[in-house]
This record gives structure tokens, C-alpha cells and sequence, in this order.
């Protein structure tokens, strides 16, 4: 259509440009290097960042008694949403509750069909200092999103970095863009359909609260040691160098 042609055009007239002028490239995923940079100059990966001043208190005994699962984001069935919510209606344990913050194209749906469903409940829009204290409050953190995408491979989900930064668990799709170091630190939907997400919500359902708790921990303390502003700025000011010399 139009419009794609459009942006093609702007895209071919960028990588031309920029295959002239840049000496280097600061990219959010491996995948952008095959895309951009043609003549391989040097470049570095900078998927995300924490503030290095950032404190948040994840305390067991301020989480929901109920085993809470929380997704704050766009509310669109392209990203999951649909298929997550059918997971969560299909687990047998009553003690469980999906709660989705954000706005989208399935809002109406959720006022609507599920109202009245103790399972799930739509929260509409916060602030975002409310979205963290219901992050802190949760006993896991979801993002559903479908990795077939093609545009997960030039995307990191800023979501997760979100998710770990806050000490709660996280249970993610296995997006492209995301790198591998960062598996071990959440837990994985390694079978996007329906029946796969809700086999990976009751496998992590069936581990105690205390493990859970330490793999949030182990999270936060990653993102914050590793992907903090001081350590994503020094890469940057290595690859700055390395082009001066």
C-alpha cells in the first residue's frame, strides 16, 4: 500500500545517508546490526537502562495473598492479551487473579465480557508511580507478547527491564530482541498457544513463594549491576573511543 511505500522510501533514503555518515552505530538488539550497518562499522548493543539511584523495597509481606498475576501495557490481542486471559480462565486453581493495566483495542471487551469474572480484572490507566506499587504488590509480572512478530527482532521490550528492575518474577514470551543473558533471570513461555501459556503460569504456581521472591531478587539485582545508566554509558564512550582511534 501506500504508506508502506512511503516509510520504504524514507528507510532507503536513511541507509544511505547513514552509510555515509556514521562512523558508528548504538543499536537496541544484535539483529539491527544485519539491518543498518551495511559497510560493518562499529557499533554497541543498548537495549535498556535502570537508574543506578533506583530503590525499590519488594517485600514479601506486602504482596497479595492471592497468587496475582499482573500485565500493565498495551491491551491488544495482537500482544497476547486474549490468549493470556483464556490461559488464566482455563487453570483449575481458584486462587489466582490476572490483573491487566493499560489501554487498547480490547478494553471494551474486558468491561464488558469480563466484568464479572473473579479471575480477571481490567484496571484501566494508571499513573506510573501506581503501576510500581501493584508491580511491588504482584506475585509475578507477565508480558505475553507473540515473538513471531518480525518487529521483536529489532525491539528490546523496555516492559521486562520494567518488570525486573521492580524485584517481582517475570513471565515473558521468548522475544528476539531480548538477549540471551537475560533468560536465566525470568521465567520463559516457550509455547505461545494458549494451552502453553497456562502450563507455564501453573508451573510457576507450583513453586513456593520464598523461590520466587529469590528469582525476582536475582533479576533486580542483574538489570541493576549490569544494565544500570553508568554501565550503559560506558559502552557508549568505548565505542566513542574506539572511532577517535
Amino acid at each position: 500500500n501506500l504508506l508502506k511505500r512511503f516509510f520504504k522510501k524514507i528507510y532507503q533514503s536513511f541507509d544511505r545517508l547513514s552509510n555515509k555518515i556514521a562512523n558508528g552505530y548504538i543499536l537496541l538488539t544484535e539483529q539491527m546490526n544485519e539491518l543498518v550497518n551495511k559497510q560493518r562499522k562499529p557499533y554497541v548493543v543498548v537495549e535498556g537502562v535502570v537508574d543506578t539511584e533506583i530503590e525499590l523495597p519488594n517485600k514479601l509481606e506486602n504482596k497479595y495473598k492471592e497468587f496475582t498475576i499482573m500485565y500493565a501495557g498495551g491491551i491488544y490481542e495482537k500482544f497476547g492479551i486474549l490468549d493470556l486471559i483464556k490461559a488464566v480462565e482455563q487453570i483449575e486453581n481458584e486462587n489466582i487473579k490476572l490483573v491487566l493495566y493499560g489501554n487498547g483495542d480490547m478494553e471494551k471487551i474486558l468491561n464488558s465480557q469480563y466484568q464479572h469474572n473473579r479471575k480477571i480484572k481490567y484496571g484501566g490507566v494508571l499513573e506510573n508511580r501506581q503501576i510500581v506499587e501493584e508491580e511491588l504488590k504482584s506475585t509475578i509480572l507477565v508480558n505475553p507478547r507473540f515473538s513471531n512478530e518480525e518487529y521483536t527482532k529489532y525491539s528490546f521490550p523496555s516492559k521486562n527491564m520494567e518488570y525486573m528492575v521492580s524485584g517481582t518474577p517475570v513471565l515473558t514470551t521468548k522475544l528476539s530482541g531480548m538477549p540471551i543473558e537475560y533468560n536465566e533471570y525470568v521465567y520463559l513461555i516457550e509455547d505461545e498457544s494458549i494451552e502453553g501459556m497456562k502450563k507455564s503460569i501453573e508451573t510457576v504456581m507450583s513453586k513456593n513463594r520464598d523461590e520466587l521472591q529469590q528469582k525476582g531478587k536475582r533479576a533486580q539485582e542483574f538489570v541493576l549491576l549490569n544494565k544500570n545508566n553508568k554501565k550503559q554509558a560506558e559502552k557508549i564512550l568505548e565505542l566513542i573511543w574506539k572511532i577517535k582511534r
